[in-house]
């Protein structure tokens, strides 16, 4: 049996969202030895470097955009600069960051790498009097894929084209309608909007290949769409993704069982779905201690999101007096947005103690949404995770767990024993009070990383994956093994 997952990647062309369900989905399946095939309705003319880089290269996919543009290879050929037919006379000036194409001392195209790998070209932009006309996205696999036209700052039209550069599918930005070359299945050639045009290709592909295993699909909004037009004959999960935020609380008639990860989208999901709601884990925790107790240094990590903003500034006063007698201590705060309030809050501290030797500007950094390598790299020497909010971030409490890093939080789930590997706290002051518990009394902090790693074992790959193969248990018992 394959399972197929069906995720959401909307909106991404070099990369896909950071803690997404569908790939840790993946990655628990193939390392349990499950084949995996996904089937993918957005367009993503990196793919194959994506999955290798996500060490999920193991699983077999299907495109919808490979299917319209005729694309029938998956091996990965990046095109080099000499790929291209250039005017006479072009200069190439190579900066740290680009290539900058001159003719005739002027501007004419600038060649963009892939960030932040920079290990081959990712778009071209061509310019006219000194105005982006066109941009081509380049396909890893060795040949201009999309082209974006410009009138002005604006994208007038969007041309998907296949391997022969021959123009496949048009996007009209006025309106939104699609033509298409004519199409092996229908005679329709013009389309609404593109959503509808993929709509009918991965419906199609779908009825194509009923052998298909379980279906997991990411509860977006866009797949809940495809599945509710269209009519699939293989079992479906919907896993329900509530950090994303083009998740859909809205459960398609197609469903036979929905998956999600927190307690409170348990219940407002079990509310209205008419068919079973499971609760599993969307990431595994993995044990490997951090270095927090050899190192000098005592940071904190502060995930300020979805916090109460009238928290920030009581929160951000005891973290201010806490770190003035302890100029060891360092707090790392993510936010999508660094709140401005907080940053002020600081400097005006940093002006009114007056200590050279303290600088309280230093203590506290403030970050934007970190990546899961990102997050990992800071846990290693990580003492406390705080998360005030009222949903935890999971990713985060998985980390937390799997470094042995103790966690304060203001509201109680799965992934916190009171008085265990952490402690619920209701207000600011109890949160410094916490906080000294841990960083104090070195006894009471190995006593947390300890319970962390034993309730880690709750969250190890074999639990989440047990679940699952429950699930595909009852979808087969009840509708029948669609591989045989």
């Amino acid at each position: 049996m394959s399972v197929t997952i069906m995720p959401n990647w909307q909106g991404y062309l070099n990369d896909v969202p950071q803690m997404d369900h569908s790939l840790h989905q993946a990655r628990l399946f193939l390392e349990k030895k499950q084949a995996v095939h996904f089937v993918v309705r957005d367009y993503l003319p990196k793919l194959r470097h994506i999955l290798a880089s996500k060490q999920v290269e193991a699983a077999t996919y299907w495109s919808s955009f490979d299917e319209l543009q005729q694309v029938d290879w998956q091996d990965e050929q990046p095109l080099s600069l000499d790929d291209f037919t250039w005017p006479a006379g072009v200069e190439f000036v190579y900066m740290y960051d680009r290539v900058v194409v001159m003719l005739k001392q002027h501007h004419y195209a600038t060649v963009w790498p892939n960030y932040p790998a920079s290990d081959h070209y990712d778009r071209i932009d061509l310019l006219e009097k000194g105005q982006l006309k066109q941009q081509l996205t380049l396909d890893d696999r060795g040949f201009v894929s999309r082209v974006l036209t410009f009138e002005g700052a604006a994208v007038t039209s969007v041309d998907y084209l296949n391997p022969s550069g021959a123009v496949v599918v048009h996007e009209n930005y006025a309106d939104g309608v699609v033509t298409t070359r004519r199409l092996s299945w229908t005679d329709q050639t013009k389309f609404s909007n593109l959503a509808v045009l993929v709509d009918e290709v991965v419906q199609r592909y779908f009825s194509q290949h009923l052998e298909l295993g379980p279906v997991v699909v990411d509860q977006s909004l866009a797949n809940v769409q495809t599945l509710m037009t269209g009519a699939i004959s293989q079992p479906v999960i919907t896993s329900y993704d509530s950090n994303q935020s083009s998740s859909t609380t809205t459960v398609p008639n197609q469903a036979q069982v929905v998956v999600t990860g927190t307690g409170a989208a348990y219940d407002a999901l079990n509310a209205q779905a008419q068919v079973p709601v499971e609760l599993v884990p969307p990431f595994a925790a993995r044990v490997k201690l951090g270095q927090s107790n050899a190192s000098s240094a005592l940071p904190i990590y502060w995930f300020i999101d979805q916090v109460d903003m009238a928290m920030h500034g009581p929160v951000m006063e005891q973290l201010l007096m806490l770190a003035r007698y302890t100029p060891d201590l360092v707090i790392i705060c993510e936010a999508k947005q660094a709140p401005a309030e907080l940053q002020a809050m600081v400097t005006k501290a940093q002006a009114e103690q007056g200590d050279d030797d303290l600088n309280l500007t230093e203590q506290f950094q403030f970050l934007g949404p970190q990546s899961e390598e990102q997050r990992q790299d800071y846990f290693q020497t990580v003492r406390v995770l705080i998360d005030l909010s009222q949903n935890p971030d999971q990713y985060l409490q998985t980390l937390a767990l799997s470094k042995g890093v103790p966690q304060v939080d203001a509201v109680a789930s799965p992934y916190v024993q009171a008085g265990q590997n952490g402690q619920i706290v209701k207000d600011s002051a109890q949160l410094v009070l916490a906080l000294n518990d841990y960083l104090d009394n070195i006894n009471k902090w190995a006593q947390a990383q300890n319970a962390a790693v034993q309730l880690a074992n709750q969250f190890d790959s074999d639990v989440i994956w047990e679940r699952w193969q429950q699930i595909f248990q009852t979808l087969k018992q009840s509708s029948g093994d669609h591989n045989e």
